[in-house]
């Protein structure tokens, strides 16, 4: 039974998971930058210093950067510009985060309902985004599940050497991967359950004397060596100025007030959030067992902790989403009468609009001419969005409408009491959304991925050996994608060093072209424009006109 369940889980994770991880170009700006200093740790054969060209990159451990660099050594060492080798961690680690998810459950739960709870993992927005890039946070996920399973078996009674070893090296890999948040998560969760149990056998149990050595050796070795390295600059940079910060106020503009993550719940957890309302009103209701008290210490002091820190980003719950989705699918187990209340009438309507909006939002997406509606330079008005809407493909046509209907009937069969048709109905409508999404909607977006599409056009006109410099267009991943030399300048730098090597491509945005212009004629230089790229720039939220330039007269 374990194994055709473990089959099931893989197979519809690969199924939602695979779409995407070489089509989408790379993403700006975390996973691009964790994929240049990955390659630049293949290039160099410096495994301890982390750098994004000569920039130190101490905000995070080495973890990450290690596993990426070893899959690209193994599966791509020749490409090493090629994304999609960068992500198979990502991709792995997802897997295998729905594999013990499944394996906690049973811990718990009947395997049914185990069954479902990675199922309903699988499915989440939030899960699917973070198995697409090449970061930390699904390898982060995974680190926290294994030290879960080991927490999860000890609280249950097994004291054995496996329960105690999967806790510790769980924890070791947290912190190689992210430092001290996941040791906090633990250490809340541990206090809660020896509160709720009112004594200490858990944390005598777990044997923290000698456990600790395990962590220490894992994560100790790469600390020193860093320390040297960085002239003792890693520590301060790393707590100092990455953590300390976040704790403090909302950072990188990414502060958001408490209850931010309950409200992205709908849409992170999606489609799975359909079952929230049931779930949280059966789970106040449930019988407050063993299971109820692990969930509550594993998910309420951490989501409270990280309501409370005022930097914010989706990905930082996704270490909960776990006991989420195990907790769900028990509470859907356990409904023998789902009773229509207001508020679940309410909240079914809210998640089918939610759900309408995002498939039909689909439908720009897949159209090759969104361009009309969407990129710089083009009029958004009545008239050309019908016009748009008319020559939408059939068959998107109706995967949107079967979409539409698939959740209308998730809402039906939930009011109707058929739980586990609502589950599979929803799985369903993650299959159908996600595959297309990641598959073919993303990547057709050109106009969302000046990189890739310059790369592209130096590839085609064989120029993509000639060195880069770039002003006032600065995102890694035109580093990525264009080579470690490539320079990020202002305009002064900029001229000078096409000064120094005439070959050099320029590409800068076209509010500093004339500026440049001046420049380049008082050192002497004359350009001509060779191509124009009409783009967003979606990490800062603005269209962008790049231009590409080469010297009059050089041999490019």
């Amino acid at each position: 039974m374990h194994w055709r369940n473990i089959l099931i889980l893989l197979t519809f994770s690969l199924v939602v998971f695979i779409p995407g991880i070489s089509s989408i170009p790379p993403l700006d700006r975390d996973e691009s930058r964790f994929a240049q200093a990955s390659k630049q740790m293949i290039e160099t054969g410096d495994y301890v210093d982390i750098r994004f060209q000569e920039t130190p990159r101490y905000k995070k451990p080495v973890g990450a950067y290690w596993v990426q660099a070893a899959t690209v050594n193994i599966l791509s060492p020749d490409k090493l510009n090629s994304i999609w080798a960068y992500r198979i961690p990502s991709l792995l680690a997802s897997l295998a985060a729905v594999i013990l998810t499944y394996a906690i459950a049973c811990l718990f739960v009947k395997r049914e309902v185990a069954l479902f709870s990675g199922i309903l993992l699988a499915s989440s927005f939030l899960l699917n985004a973070e198995a697409h890039m090449a970061k930390t946070d699904a390898l982060l996920l995974l680190s926290v599940l294994i030290t879960q399973y080991g927490l999860a078996r000890t609280y249950k009674g097994d004291i054995s050497f496996l329960s105690w070893l999967y806790f510790w090296a769980g924890l070791g890999l947290s912190i190689l991967l992210k430092g001290p948040i996941v040791p906090v998560i633990i250490l809340l969760a541990i206090v809660t359950l020896c509160c709720f149990d009112r004594n200490l056998n858990l944390i005598k149990q777990l044997r923290p004397l000698t456990g600790v050595l395990i962590p220490t050796a894992i994560s100790l070795p790469w600390i020193i060596a860093v320390q040297i390295s960085s002239s003792g600059a890693f520590l301060k940079k790393s707590i100092g100025v990455d953590l300390l910060p976040k704790l403090m106020g909302g950072v990188e503009s990414h502060g958001m007030p408490p209850g931010y993550y309950l409200l992205m719940l709908m849409i992170a957890f999606w489609p799975s959030s359909l079952f929230l309302w049931p779930s949280l009103i059966h789970f106040i209701k449930a019988k407050k067992d063993i299971f109820f008290k692990f969930i509550i210490a594993w998910l309420v002091p951490a989501w409270i902790m990280l309501e409370i820190v005022p930097t914010k980003l989706p990905h930082y719950v996704l270490p909960l989403y776990p006991a989420i989705a195990i907790t769900v699918a028990k509470a859907m187990d356990e409904i023998k009468f789902y009773k229509i209340s207001l508020g679940s009438k309410l909240y079914s309507g809210l998640w089918f609009i939610l759900s309408s909006s995002l498939i039909i939002a689909s439908i720009f997406l897949a159209n090759p001419n969104i361009e009309l509606v969407a990129s710089p330079g083009h009029a958004i008005d009545k008239k050309i969005v019908f016009e748009h809407i008319q020559n939408i493909d059939t068959q998107q046509a109706l995967l949107t409408f079967t979409l539409i209907l698939i959740s209308l009937a998730a809402v039906i069969f939930l009011w109707k009491g058929k739980l586990k048709t609502c589950i599979l109905s929803i799985a369903c409508c993650a299959v159908l959304f996600f595959i297309p999404l990641t598959h073919s909607k993303i990547p057709a977006i050109k106009w969302a991925f000046p990189s890739a599409e310059i790369a592209d056009f130096l590839e085609a006109t064989n120029r993509q050996d000639n060195k880069l410099i770039s002003i006032g267009y600065h995102e890694p991943s035109l580093v990525f994608l264009n080579g470690t030399d490539t320079y990020l300048a202002s305009i002064n730098d900029g001229v000078k060093k096409l000064k120094d090597d005439p070959n050099s491509l320029v590409l800068i945005s076209h509010s500093k072209l004339e500026d440049f212009y001046l420049a380049a004629t008082e050192a002497g230089i004359t350009t001509k424009l060779i191509e124009t790229f009409n783009s967003f720039n979606y990490s800062k939220g603005r269209n962008l006109v790049l231009n590409l330039l080469v010297v009059k007269n050089a041999q490019n």
